[in-house]
């Protein structure tokens, strides 16, 4: 799966490039107003305009068609209302690979869920401090002693262009990430 990213979508496409799976945030939105700007801007024609349950979460999910010429798309949008923001899912394959590709083009939208794991949403930024050597030491021991985490001393140290094993001389100044 090739992955990119442009403003506020995210863009998933099928290794084969048989499909694309489009994901948009529009902050400060209404998902009726998300989905008619899709639809005006896609001319896209509804076969099917449902609620649905993901995960806990309801959206609109439309199933829809766009015609190129002689050449037709499904696309499977789900619009998710999250306090002001819409998170629109649009997944789109050839009409013929539709049938063959249909649950794996919906499964981003379908794990959609709210982030409820209370370690990751008051998550605080790691920041690096300037901190003095009292005395002569190893920045390993001086790290030790300034109980920073030991899963990151190699980053400190290369941080700081030395070895864990270099001697610092007393007053001497040393990045440290807490």
């Amino acid at each position: 799966m090739k992955i990119e990213q442009e403003g506020n979508n995210l863009q998933l496409s099928h290794p084969d490039r048989k499909a694309v799976c489009i994901v948009g945030i529009r902050p400060d939105s209404q998902s009726s107003d998300v989905v008619a700007s899709f639809l005006k801007a896609t001319g896209a024609t509804i076969h099917r305009d449902r609620m649905v349950n993901n995960n806990g979460m309801s959206a609109r999910m439309l199933l829809s068609t766009i015609k190129d010429n002689d050449r037709r798309a499904v696309i499977v949008s789900h619009f998710y209302q999250k306090g002001r923001d819409v998170f629109a899912f649009h997944a789109m394959t050839s009409e013929t690979e539709f049938a063959s590709l249909q649950e794996q083009i919906q499964s981003p939208a379908n794990g959609f869920a709210a982030m409820t794991d209370q370690a990751m949403l008051n998550r605080q930024p790691q920041r690096i401090v300037v901190k003095s050597v009292g005395r002569s030491t190893t920045l390993e021991a001086f790290l030790r002693a300034q109980k920073v985490d030991s899963e990151l001393w190699s980053q400190i140290a290369w941080l700081n262009g030395r070895q864990l094993s270099a001697v610092l001389a007393a007053g001497e100044q040393v990045k440290v990430i807490h």
